[in-house]
């Protein structure tokens, strides 16, 4: 027969607590604050500096996603301890114990809302629920490993039972509150692995795909990285190799002037071959003394300047 329970509602916006999943709570919310007083003070607990033991103070977590308002089955929790959070707000340490089904609201200590809740007994145990719990197990302890949580996977390692095992999923990371809620919902062992299962090896699938897509992006980027080096080191080994003139001669009419010049000895026959040369620049050849010109210019001009003179 189920037990049936009375106890303060502790909401929680878009979360879901499992059973076994131990979480802190900040008790700045005032809904959040109300319920674990009204817990402590059902118990007749006492107040005093420090973080104390609340081994027999209860309350229902029920999750509160989106525009759906209060789920119909919670956790029910132990508050274990209560105190500060490292950042100095006030907190709490809650434990999930069992699924609880919500029933009508009820009054009690307190501002909080307190309903009555039947605890639900779970289903499916037996050969298939321990090997689906053997396979999402694997499945989880490769998602940590490719994470690198080696410490979280010590921890998985060392559960047995299958429950335990699927309502771990509590601390996916890649499961949306509403998946969450579903777990929650399933009362039944078999199905909650199987979707548990379903859910991760989707994960998986993701993870690898977006794996490959960053090699393939990385292997790119080196490839043009290489090519673009490979490309500067050609264009310095061409530079290396020019003609000396063109590199390091810095006259605008350089090349003009060097492409049209010639041998010495053509520029000396192309200037004796004008019209306007001498016989004596072609006469080079034939035998006999050769005047030079200035003394028969020298003579005439003599003979021309003196008066008189007879021929």
């Amino acid at each position: 027969m189920s037990e049936t329970l009375t106890l303060p509602v502790l909401p929680l916006d878009d979360e879901v607590v499992l059973p076994g999943m131990v979480v802190p709570i900040e008790l700045s919310d005032t809904e959040v604050r109300g319920a674990i007083e009204a817990a402590r003070n059902s118990r007749g607990l006492g107040r005093g500096p420090g973080i104390r033991s609340e081994d027999n103070a209860r309350v229902l977590l029920v999750p509160r996603i989106g525009e759906r308002g209060l789920a119909a089955v919670g956790t029910l929790a132990v508050i274990e301890q209560v105190g500060r959070m490292p950042g100095g707000e006030p907190g709490a340490v809650l434990r999930g114990v069992s699924r609880v089904r919500i029933g009508s609201g009820t009054t009690g200590p307190g501002a909080a809302l307190w309903v009555e809740g039947t605890v639900i007994p779970e289903t499916g145990q037996g050969p298939r629920a321990n090997e689906l719990a053997k396979e999402y197990k694997s499945l989880v302890i490769a998602t940590l490993q490719s994470r690198g949580a080696w410490q979280v996977v010590d921890m998985i390692q060392q559960l047995d039972d299958p429950s335990a095992i699927a309502d771990r999923a509590g601390y996916a990371s890649y499961l949306t509150a509403e998946q969450k809620l579903t777990l929650l919902e399933t009362v039944d062992l078999v199905e909650r692995l199987e979707l548990a299962i379903g859910w991760t090896r989707d994960h998986l699938a993701e993870l690898d795909v977006a794996e490959s897509i960053r090699k393939d992006v990385t292997e790119g980027m080196e490839k043009q990285q290489k090519e673009f080096l490979l490309r500067q080191q050609l264009a310095a080994v061409h530079g290396s190799r020019l003609p000396t003139c063109r590199r390091t001669c810095t006259r605008p009419r350089c090349g003009r002037s060097t492409s049209s010049s010639g041998p010495p000895t053509s520029r000396r026959k192309s200037a004796g071959s004008g019209p306007g040369s001498t016989p004596s620049s072609t006469s080079r050849g034939t035998s006999g003394p050769r005047t030079p010109t200035t003394s028969r210019v020298r003579g005439r001009s003599s003979m021309r300047t003196t008066p008189g003179s007879t021929t």
